[in-house]
C-alpha cells in the first residue's frame, strides 16, 4: 500500500512540476505594467492589508530593532539604549574567545539536528 501511495505522490509531483513550468513559460512576458494594472483592480483586498502590515511594522519589527541595537551597545539603564556609548564588536570578540562558547555552540546544534530529525516526522 505505501508503495501505491509513493508513486501517485511521484506522479502527481510530476504533474504539477509540469504545469507549473509551463505557466512560467506562457507568462516570461509579464511586465510591471500588468503587475500594476492587477494590484488597481484588486486595491480593496490590498487597503485590507494595511492595518495587518502596520501592527505587524510597530509591533514586530520595531522590537527587534531596538534588540539588534542593543547587542552593539555597552547598555547603561540610565542613558537608555540610543544615549550608551557605542561598544560595536567588542562583546562579540570576547564571545568567540571562549571556548566554553564553541562548545555551547556545537552542542545547539546537535540538538537542533536531534530534534530537528523528530520534527520532520510530523508532516508526512
Amino acid at each position: 500500500m505505501c508503495g501505491c501511495l509513493y508513486n501517485w505522490v511521484i506522479e502527481t509531483f510530476k504533474e504539477w512540476k509540469g504545469r507549473f513550468m509551463k505557466d512560467i513559460a506562457l507568462n516570461k512576458r509579464t511586465n510591471l505594467k500588468v503587475v500594476l494594472r492587477e494590484i488597481y483592480k484588486h486595491r480593496g483586498l490590498y487597503m485590507i492589508l494595511v492595518p495587518v502590515l502596520i501592527f505587524y511594522l510597530v509591533f514586530m519589527y520595531k522590537p527587534m530593532y531596538g534588540g539588534a541595537i542593543i547587542a552593539f551597545k555597552d547598555f547603561n539603564y540610565r542613558l537608555g539604549i540610543m544615549d550608551s556609548p557605542w561598544a560595536g564588536f567588542k562583546y562579540f570578540e570576547e564571545m568567540f574567545k571562549l571556548t566554553d562558547f564553541w562548545k555551547a555552540l556545537k552542542k545547539t546544534h546537535c540538538i537542533l539536528l536531534w530534534v530537528g530529525s523528530f520534527m520532520s516526522f510530523q508532516f508526512l
